[in-house]
């Protein structure tokens, strides 16, 4: 009986350090799902930026077109 009490004190270490390495990788794989995720947002942010920068300059080529000035005379 005291010689397994005696294994399992010796074993604490151990188990501990598996703890420690699991925690570890938990860590890691939240930490790489929440980059992914901003990645992600900051991809859609960027499209949604660029077809409104997009849009608004064709509107604004579009209202430059119609301005008044007769052509060929700037």
């Amino acid at each position: 009986m005291i010689g397994e009490l005696m294994a399992a004190l010796k074993a604490i270490p151990e188990i501990a350090k598996a703890l420690r390495e699991i925690n570890t990788g938990i860590k890691n794989a939240t930490a790489s799902k929440r980059r992914s995720k901003k990645d992600e947002n900051l991809s859609r942010l960027l499209a949604a930026a660029r077809s409104s920068r997009g849009v608004r300059e064709e509107a604004e080529r579009s209202a430059g077109d119609n301005s008044g000035k007769s052509e060929g005379v700037e």
